[in-house]
C-alpha cells in the first residue's frame, strides 16, 4: 500500500492515476459501484488493474506505450536548423532532398518538414520590402485627386 501510496503522490499520467486509485479504493474496502460512480469506469476496469497490480506491483499500472521514437536523433535535426539558417531560399522539398541525401530519411507528411522550418525560425509568410502590383502612375494620381480637394 506504501508503494501505490508513493504511485499517487508522484503525480502520475491522469490515466495511471486513475488505475491507481481504483487499485486503492479496493484495497481500502470500498465497493464496485461506489468506486464505479466515483471514477467513471466500469467494473472490469477495476479488476483488470486490482488484478495486475496484486500480479506485478505499481510498475504495471504505469503506460506501456512511450511513442514512436523519431527518425532523425537531435543532433541530426540540429544539423538541419543549422543548414536552413544557413541558407537565403527555403522551400519543402529542397529541405526533403537534402534530409534524403544525408540521413536517408523521407517524412510520409509535410507536417513533420513544416515543423523542421518552424523550429529554424523560419515562417512562410515574409513581408516584402515592395509591393509587387505597385503602380507609380495611380499613387500620384490618387495624390493629386487628395490636394485638389
Amino acid at each position: 500500500m506504501d508503494a501505490l501510496n508513493a504511485f499517487l503522490d508522484g503525480n502520475p499520467d491522469p490515466r495511471e492515476y486513475k488505475r491507481a486509485l481504483a487499485v486503492k479504493m479496493v484495497l481500502q474496502g470500498y465497493p464496485y459501484v461506489e468506486i464505479m460512480s466515483l471514477l467513471n469506469v466500469c467494473a472490469a476496469f477495476i479488476s483488470k488493474w486490482k488484478s495486475s497490480f496484486l500480479f506485478a506491483g505499481v510498475e504495471r499500472l504505469k503506460l506501456a506505450y512511450r511513442g514512436f521514437p523519431g527518425r532523425l536523433n537531435p543532433e541530426q535535426k540540429q544539423e538541419i536548423i543549422t543548414w536552413l539558417q544557413q541558407r537565403n531560399y527555403w522551400n519543402i522539398e529542397a529541405l526533403a532532398d537534402f534530409i534524403y541525401e544525408h540521413y536517408q530519411v523521407e517524412f510520409s507528411s509535410r507536417q513533420s518538414y513544416s515543423a523542421l522550418l518552424h523550429k529554424a525560425g523560419i515562417t512562410w509568410k515574409k513581408a516584402q520590402g515592395v509591393n509587387p502590383k505597385k503602380d507609380e502612375e495611380q499613387i500620384a494620381s490618387k495624390k493629386r485627386n487628395y490636394g485638389e480637394a
